[in-house]
């Protein structure tokens, strides 16, 4: 009788923790990790040499799996090894699943990101899932290559249809064309 109440009383304790921690699971005080559905892309962007600065958008798609709200918070980092959870420098504006960058002449080379997805369901918040990390390389333009295209195209063709007496009013020219197309380029 007494090996019967003790079997009885372990069937009932686990039954209790058993019902507990399903009441938890299913009561909604549980929330499921997102699910990132296309990760952010690596791309290169040349900034024109008559621009301070050039915007990028990095953008991921991630779903909540169980109608939670999804909260993102985006980081830039240096070295490819930094690229682990919660390294890295937060971005403050980076809290959206696209994140615009306005990248400037001295962020030439490699700029690194990555974004941390996490799942809210009421006050509950699920472990945060990390995208892989993202490289916007920025390239500067170079300088030199649209004049000389310019001037070597209108010296060609002014020197087979007028003679030139004064080159100088052909740079003022060229000059003065070239100004103007900088304003449409």
């Amino acid at each position: 009788m007494n090996k019967t109440r003790i079997w009885i009383l372990g069937l009932l304790i686990t039954l209790v923790f058993s019902m507990a921690f399903t009441a938890c699971d299913l009561g909604g005080s549980y929330a499921a990790p997102p699910e990132i559905i296309t990760e952010p892309k690596n791309d290169k962007v040349i900034l024109p040499y008559v621009q301070t600065s050039i915007k990028v958008n990095i953008t991921v798609d991630a779903k909540s799996t169980d109608g939670g709200t999804l909260s993102y918070q985006w980081y830039s980092y240096k070295k490819k090894a930094e690229h682990t959870n919660q390294s890295g420098t937060a971005i403050a504006k980076g809290t959206k699943a696209t994140l615009s960058v306005d990248l400037k002449k001295e962020n030439k080379g490699a700029n690194l990101y990555y974004v941390m997805v996490t799942n809210n369901k009421g006050d509950v918040k699920s472990k945060p899932v990390q995208s892989r990390g993202v490289t916007i390389t920025l390239s500067l333009e170079d300088e030199a290559e649209f004049p000389v295209i310019v001037i070597l195209y209108f010296a060609y063709h002014v020197k087979k249809h007028i003679r030139i007496y004064n080159i100088g009013v052909i740079f003022q020219f060229l000059n003065i064309f070239y100004c103007l197309s900088l304003n449409s380029y």
